[in-house]
């Protein structure tokens, strides 16, 4: 009895596998007497320097035609620059411009300005600051070589032995002060004007640049 059941059973599948596999195939019309509704398929895109590729197909009937039918390259670059040299601050770049697609390259030697700006080394002092005086510091640009001088601030006045005149330049320094005299304001415009002339003069001269 579980023998006959299983041969039933599979009988049942089979039957039931070619109900749904007849309709599928019955679907389609004969070519023969098919009026056929052509309709392009792309088999492969065409690129900007590439041809692709096409074929028509009637749904109706399964059919195709005109296999391997060219599709014309669209001529249409996806352009993109490309850095050949890289600007600094004093010498300007260049770049070229080169399809994302097809690799094609045009456009070569075009400038790309100098960007102008220096970067500048740690610097060197080639003038200590003193009490009397500023200093000065030359930065070097790591890139082109351009330095710059800036100034380095007046150190302050020292009485390490304590007689009332600064150990440097020997201006006064009353000891035992608590407020501002009228002669330490007096000095200290003096040495505010003496600053301004010096860096005055220092610009025309070019001293900084030494």
């Amino acid at each position: 009895m579980k023998r006959t059941n299983k041969i039933l059973s599979a009988l049942l599948a089979v039957l039931l596998m070619f109900t749904c596999l007849v309709p599928a195939f019955a679907a389609y019309a004969d070519p023969e007497t098919c009026e056929h509704t052509w309709i392009w398929v792309v088999d492969t895109e065409p690129t900007c320097g590439e041809a692709g590729v096409q074929h028509q197909h009637c749904p109706a009937c399964n059919s195709n035609r005109n296999e391997g039918t060219e599709i014309p390259a669209t001529g249409r670059h996806t352009w993109e620059w490309v850095t050949d040299r890289e600007p600094t601050c004093g010498a300007a770049g260049a770049k070229h411009e080169t399809c994302t697609v097809c690799g094609k390259n045009r456009s070569f030697g075009t400038s790309v300005p100098a960007t102008g700006e220096h970067t500048w080394d740690a610097g060197v002092v080639s003038q200590a600051p003193t009490c009397a005086r500023e200093g000065i510091m030359v930065y070097t640009c790591t890139a082109c070589g351009w330095q710059e001088a800036r100034a380095i601030e007046k150190t302050a006045h020292v009485d390490a032995d304590g007689n009332g005149q600064c150990d440097g330049c020997g201006i006064s320094m009353p000891s035992g002060s608590t407020g501002v005299s009228f002669r330490s304001i007096i000095v200290r415009i003096q040495e505010f004007f003496g600053q301004v002339w010096e860096r005055i003069q220092k610009l025309f001269t070019g001293e900084y640049f030494k």
